[in-house]
């Protein structure tokens, strides 16, 4: 392992080193290879080794016994030159060229020297076959003498024994007839050693043998047939170990290598042309850098960078203010529409970054590596997540300890509880950029709750160094674009006026059999010679259902979702990529991270849940510029399980309560407590995601009484490599504090983390990290279980604090409920009955007035008055609801009935007693299950054969949970 190197010889780079002038000269001894000194220290990881960095030592064992070694570099990871006085005052740029000139030089060595060994061993194996030819000739020759002779004497050798044969038996028949002769016993009677005097085996040799015999025995029935054709379990385990293993190191090392931009990478046979080129090329770029920076006002240095780096003539409608107001240290938001450039704006600002990060947040895992590899070469970026291993999250570490990179890609969530505890290895921070911006606020169509506590965890990891915030996104409202700006105090942005794709041709249509309906847009005129298609599914299980379904259908398609292995989505989505695959079916989430310009059609399955994710999504289409196309298949049963899906994310007041009363009972004097995750789920209904949001929610509203505490676990395991000695707890404080708090069971320390916490006055995380770092320090290996919700009630909780908290998720609900019911509406009003209807030249949308959407206060309401003339009184009217009536009622108060009498047949007193109490005490459940809406405790797979599930059809929850409560009280009184 040790004469490895990180290197792909297809792509012919390797990690960059970092150039340090500062190292003391070394002399020259032997026949190592003479350069300057690059590290300070040699790199003791494989993912370390560099290829100025490494030990070079390939051994040759073909042939020989003997191995030899040739050393091409030096063991510490430097190169060595005695420096004379003349050399001392060589400027950086001549060093690096001898650098490079040594590097060439060796490695061209090195695979002159692999050439001849090759030819060598090839000249010594067809002399050995010519030797082996002729003496296998000379043999032949001799055998085949030899049989004639044998022929020859044989032949009178059996023409004797035929006559002894015939006399004996002639003697033989004239003694049985006599009854003279007996029975001839065998001459080896069966024993333990009958087979091997057979064989004429010596003794010693029989024990050896007879334990295989017997194993092959055991092998075959005595019909000769093997007992067990298949391997056993304990060796398919193991060779299935072994390929999941394998696979998941191929998989840690691509993301690994795609987290990482070209730029940190260096080609190691360059000519000195191309190195002379990119010498002038990076002066260049530092000349125009500077002009910019000397005057912040001149608009054609600007252009001129631009067009030296990205190739481009003129910045787009926002780009250059943006660029202009982060290089005053002024914060700003930019609101452009989808494939409009973004993403420049801080990539042109990172080449202002000389000793400094800017850091960029992005809610996607897939956004953030295919935006680090399409980096230019002369950005450096890297993408720290949550799928890289410890070991690679040290490596990139090193890279930003070194001043190696520029931008530094990560979720909220990342940073939250890993990467902001490493913000004193930055050094200083020049800017940084919340990508996808309208996360920020609640009322936005894709909330993301680490993003709203983002601007106070910035704040709490730098304290005064503040730098400015750059925040991005393509769909704002009107009130998502007044809470952004709050959250992170920004005073100025740039709101694009236009946020319509004139060149996306968008359709709808009601069709009753979509699947055939499908078929028949694939199959028609405009979409059946597209490139590329992109179709939207709402859940990983109907990806599957429709890719196998137009695989069937000769069509070239295949499935994208969160379920498959990483490899497998990085292979589907290079196809996708390189045209290889037409067709890709994809959840809305993980085809964000697709980013091909030549989409030519979004078709959506289901119906999207407000205007501003569907604007994002067709936004994959069309970026080229070029005609693109979008259809929607709309049905109304979309809409009720969209609308269902809203009202269990947002529990009602008795939920909030109940949250309240078991985060008073676990207070113990002030210190952090927590939920475990799996046991809050089960007694509260309700799921981890939602639980924590209500704590976030009754923290902001608290007054300071309640803090909650990002999300941990409970336990973590302290493994050593023997047993732990006072060394360790000498050269570690931090590991002899947790001796004494946790507790050794079978060898390893098992610490609970809210008690370490408490104990060392530390946040739980915190706690954590410094138990993982223990492993670079230590060899002491970690491990985590149960997760948990950690919180702190600082003081007496105040009784109105459910009050505000009842009101933001009423008024969070009604407003997704809002954006739903329009976006049904504008899809029903530009829809046609059937596909069948819609022309093959015409453009079938009325207008979707995306514009007025984002820029009115109140969009709903203003389009809803566009729509219908200034008529509209109630917009139920227009929603694919009936109303309730005295039948409905008595439809619904039977399947109650019937409902309760399945749960209590074959039950005791005692328990249908237990189980009508939990139903009629809290009506709420019924009216949910009639509506189809799941829960923890009341899940789809369960209900989903009972007689109420889903059986509201299209009436409204609020008049079923009417008329269930009115049912649920009339059986109490009867009772």
């Amino acid at each position: 392992m040790a004469n490895r190197t990180y290197f792909n010889l297809d792509q012919k780079r390797l990690f960059k080193p970092q150039v340090q002038l500062d190292k003391k000269q070394e002399v020259v001894t032997k026949k190592k290879v003479e350069s300057i000194s690059i590290n300070e220290e040699p790199q003791k990881q494989l993912w370390d080794m560099d290829l100025k960095d490494c030990v070079t030592k390939y051994k040759d064992t073909i042939g020989s016994k003997k191995r030899k070694e040739q050393v091409i570099f030096k063991p510490g990871g430097c190169f060595i030159k005695e420096k004379s006085e003349t050399d001392k005052q060589k400027s950086e740029k001549e060093l690096n060229k001898e650098i490079n000139q040594v590097i060439r030089q060796t490695t061209k060595e090195f695979f002159e020297d692999i050439k001849l060994e090759k030819q060598q061993k090839e000249n010594e194996k067809n002399q050995l076959n010519v030797q082996n030819q002729k003496d296998q000739c000379d043999v032949q020759d001799q055998d085949q003498k030899i049989n004639q002779q044998e022929n020859n004497q044989g032949n009178q050798i059996n023409e004797e024994k035929i006559q002894q044969q015939k006399e004996n038996i002639e003697i033989n028949t004239v003694k049985e007839d006599q009854g003279l002769l007996k029975k001839k016993v065998g001459k080896y009677q069966k024993s333990q050693n009958g087979n091997f005097v057979r064989l004429d085996l010596k003794k010693k040799y029989q024990d050896k043998f007879r334990g295989a015999i017997y194993m092959n025995q055991r092998k075959y029935k005595r019909n000769g047939t093997l007992k067990n054709p298949n391997p056993s379990k304990r060796e398919q385990t193991q060779i299935d170990f072994q390929q999941l293993n394998n696979q998941g190191r191929a998989e840690s090392y691509n993301i690994f290598i795609q987290s990482v931009s070209s730029g940190l990478l260096v080609e190691i046979f360059d000519d000195e042309e191309n190195i002379k080129e990119k010498e002038k090329y990076d002066e260049l770029i530092k000349e125009l850098v500077q002009k910019v920076l000397d005057d912040l006002d001149n608009k054609e240095n600007y252009l001129n960078l631009l067009e030296l780096v990205f190739g481009f003539t003129e910045f787009r409608e926002g780009q250059f203010e943006a660029i202009q107001s982060i290089l005053k240290k002024e914060s700003i938001l930019l609101v452009q529409k989808t494939g409009h450039g973004k993403s420049l704006v801080y990539q042109y600002l990172s080449l202002f970054l000389q000793d400094s990060i800017g850091i960029i947040f992005s809610p996607l895992i897939s956004l953030m590596i295919d935006q680090v590899s399409k980096l230019p070469d002369q950005i450096k970026g890297i993408a720290y997540h949550s799928m890289l291993t410890s070991f690679q999250k040290g490596r990139l570490i090193e890279f930003i300890k070194g001043r190696q990179v520029q931008l530094v890609y990560c979720t909220p969530e990342i940073f939250q509880s890993d990467l902001g505890y490493s913000l004193h290895y930055f050094g200083k921070i020049s800017f940084i950029c919340i990508d996808e911006a309208h996360c920020v606020s609640e009322l936005s169509h894709s909330f993301r709750h680490t993003y709203v506590i983002l601007n106070s965890m910035i704040q709490n990891f730098l304290k005064d160094d503040m730098p400015p915030f750059l925040a991005l996104t393509a769909t704002a409202t009107h009130l998502t674009v007044e809470s952004v700006l709050k959250k992170f105090q920004i005073n100025k942005s740039i709101i694009s006026i236009n946020t319509e794709r004139n060149n996306i041709e968008i359709s709808v249509s009601r069709d009753r059999d979509v699947n055939a309906s499908l078929i028949k847009l694939l199959q028609s005129q405009k979409y059946r010679n597209l490139s590329s298609i992109l179709i939207y599914c709402r859940s990983k299980y109907m990806v599957d259902m429709v890719s196998n379904y137009l695989r069937n259908c000769n069509l070239k398609c295949l499935g994208f979702h969160g379920g498959l292995p990483e490899q497998e989505k990085m292979d589907i989505q290079n196809k996708f990529i390189k045209n290889q695959i037409q067709i890709i079916v994809a959840t809305s989430i993980f085809a964000m991270g697709i980013d091909k310009s030549d989409i030519r059609a979004i078709i959506h399955l289901n119906l999207p849940k407000s205007i501003e994710s569907y604007i994002q999504e067709i936004g994959r289409a069309g970026r080229d510029g070029q005609i693109a196309y979008a259809h929607l298949f709309l049905r109304e049963n979309d809409f009720h399980l969209e609308r269902s899906f809203i009202l269990s994310d947002y529990p009602d007041f008795i939920v909030m309560k109940n949250l309240l009363e078991k985060m008073k009972q676990k207070q113990e004097e002030k210190k952090i407590t927590y939920f475990i995750s799996k046991f809050a789920e089960e007694n509260l209904d309700l799921r981890k995601d939602t639980i924590y949001s209500l704590m976030q929610i009754l923290e902001r509203c608290s007054d300071d009484s309640i803090k909650v505490y990002p999300i941990c676990h409970e336990k973590i395991i302290l493994k050593f490599f023997k047993a732990l000695t006072d060394e360790q707890k000498e050269k570690s404080t931090f590991l002899n504090e947790l001796t004494k708090i946790g507790r050794m069971i079978s060898g390893s320390l098992h610490v609970n983390v809210i008690k370490a916490s408490n104990a060392l006055s530390m946040q739980p995380l915190e706690v954590i990290r410094q138990a993982r770092n223990l492993f670079t320090e230590l060899s002491i290996a970690t491990e985590t279980q149960e997760e948990i919700l950690p919180f702190q009630i600082m003081k007496d909780v105040d009784v109105n604090i459910l009050e505000k908290a009842n009101e933001i998720l009423q008024l969070h609900k009604q407003v997704a409920l809002d954006k739903l019911n329009l976006m049904y509406i504008l899809s029903y009003e530009n829809s046609v009955p059937n596909y069948d209807l819609l022309s093959e030249n015409l453009i079938q949308t009325k207008n979707f007035y995306f514009n007025q959407y984002f820029r009115s206060e109140n969009p709903v309401d203003d389009i809803l008055k566009i729509l219908y003339d200034d008529t509209i009184q109630n917009i139920n009217e227009y929603l694919p609801f009936d109303d309730m009536d005295d039948e409905k009622h008595k439809q619904i108060q039977q399947a109650v009935k019937r409902f309760l009498h399945e749960e209590t047949v074959n039950k005791n007193n005692s328990e249908t007693h237990k189980i009508m109490q939990s139903y009629l005490k809290n009506p709420k459940i019924l009216s949910r299950l009639f509506c189809g809406i799941q829960s923890i405790k009341y899940s789809y797979k369960e209900y989903k054969s009972s007689s109420i599930w889903n059986k509201s059809g299209r009436l409204r929850y609020e008049d079923v949970h009417k008329s269930v409560l009115n049912i649920c009280l009339q059986i109490l009184e009867q009772n």
